[in-house]
């Protein structure tokens, strides 16, 4: 009889242990497509930037080059439309990568000091959430001070010039988003499997 009573007691207490498990598990493979889907939004979007602002800095330069001042001005707005989007959307990706740093950090980091008992995947992932909004301030802190030199200079051979630099960091961005995709979809697949 007490065997029996045992027996079923370390079963229960084995099956909540596997359904803890499992919905530990559900719950990341969440976080983790979720991330998968922004990444693949901020990765379309940067490549919009891309494309519409090459596009406008080509119209831009046949305008200068026809010497249509009315047609350059308009392309120029538009072209600073299309940067001032694009620097506020960094600002709520540095937001978004803000809350998971945080969110990543508080697992790892306890009042005292680290965690010691942390895991390391948990440790490795704080790191890497850090890192991603080093990465995402930094573009915008160069983003913002290219743009503030293409507002302020009247040359145009060097608003060309930054607005080609301008373009690179965009590209970057771009390349970096795509890797963060790929990274996420590789995790997704992983914790698909397990």
């Amino acid at each position: 009889m007490i065997r029996r009573f045992a027996f079923i007691v370390t079963g229960l207490i084995l099956a909540l242990a596997i359904c803890a498990f499992a919905g530990d598990n559900q719950s990341q493979n969440k976080v983790t497509k979720s991330e998968f889907r922004f990444d693949l939004r901020e990765t379309e979007r940067t490549n919009d930037v891309v494309k519409n602002l090459s596009h406008e800095i080509d119209l831009w330069h046949d305008a200068a080059l026809k010497r249509n001042g009315k047609r350059m001005r308009a392309h120029e707005k538009r072209i600073f439309d299309v940067i001032e989007e694009d620097i506020q959307a960094r600002d709520r990706v540095i937001y978004r990568y803000e809350n998971e740093a945080s969110h990543s950090t508080a697992k790892v980091i306890t009042e005292p000091g680290p965690a010691v008992s942390a895991p390391p995947h948990e440790r490795l992932e704080a790191r890497d959430d850090i890192k991603d909004l080093r990465k995402a301030k930094q573009l915008v802190k160069a983003k913002q001070l290219l743009y503030d030199s293409i507002k302020r200079t009247d040359t145009f051979s060097n608003r060309y010039r930054l607005l080609g630099d301008y373009l690179e960091i965009v590209k970057r961005e771009s390349r970096m988003n795509s890797i963060e995709l790929a990274e996420d979809g590789h995790q997704n697949k992983s914790n698909s499997l397990e």
